[in-house]
């Protein structure tokens, strides 16, 4: 997900006004990353107990909800920020794992990689150390 930066300053609103709009940019990202797992995995919401007996992708169509949020939210890790995602994956390597690999379910892959080497990366070594 390419992420749009902008750039607004007390002088050109109010506090609050500012504190609404940046946080109305933050749902938005969300919205865009919630939208990308649930175009590209949506079979992630299938019910975990019959998916190895499933064979054909229509199969998997047929069980899945892409509308179902809670259950997309608890299959895939949805998020924008790079140190909020740094944070939910240092989470989980402190249950006890020894690698972590990520992967970005959208299309745009050069977008990702570009914005996890100079981004999620650094934070994500950062929330290990």
């Amino acid at each position: 997900m390419t992420r749009i930066g902008f750039h607004a300053s007390h002088e050109q609103f109010a506090p609050s006004r500012l504190l609404a709009l940046v946080r109305d940019a933050e749902r938005a990202g969300d919205d865009a990353a919630l939208g990308a797992a649930a175009d590209q995995w949506r079979q992630a919401t299938a019910p975990g107990d019959v998916v190895w007996d499933l064979e054909q992708p229509e199969d998997f169509d047929r069980l899945s909800d892409p509308g179902d949020e809670d259950a997309l939210r608890a299959a895939v890790l949805i998020g924008s920020d790079p140190r909020g995602m740094a944070e939910r994956l240092a989470r989980i390597a402190a249950v006890g794992f020894d690698e972590l690999y990520v992967h970005h379910v959208g299309l745009d892959q050069d977008a990702f990689l570009a914005r996890a080497a100079s981004q999620l990366l650094p934070a994500l070594r950062k929330a290990l150390a």
